[in-house]
């Protein structure tokens, strides 16, 4: 069985290890041993500063809850929709 795909990149917190500009915006400046949001852009890493990440945490938040509302709009929920793709996997296999 496939593995479920997920909408969201590798993302993770980790601390600064030197300053440096926050990628969202160059006038905010992550000092050494502060915390930021780091995202994977293909083999390399994005990093923003906290106000700037709990930006982009909120947007991205608010358009996943949008898509599962379209979803839901059709009365299917993501319990139906693994529910139904389980089904489907038992009955190819028969």
């Amino acid at each position: 069985m496939p593995r479920i795909k997920s909408l969201l990149v590798r993302t993770g917190v980790d601390e600064a290890q030197k300053a440096h500009n926050c990628q969202a915006n160059a006038g905010h400046r992550i000092e050494r041993g502060h915390k930021r949001l780091k995202v994977r852009n293909g083999r390399s890493w994005d990093h923003y500063c906290v106000p700037c990440a709990a930006v982009i945490i909120d947007r991205d938040n608010t358009e996943l809850q949008a898509l599962k509302r379209q979803f839901n709009h059709g009365q299917l929920t993501a319990q139906d929709l693994c529910e139904a793709k389980v089904s489907q996997d038992l009955n190819s296999a028969n």
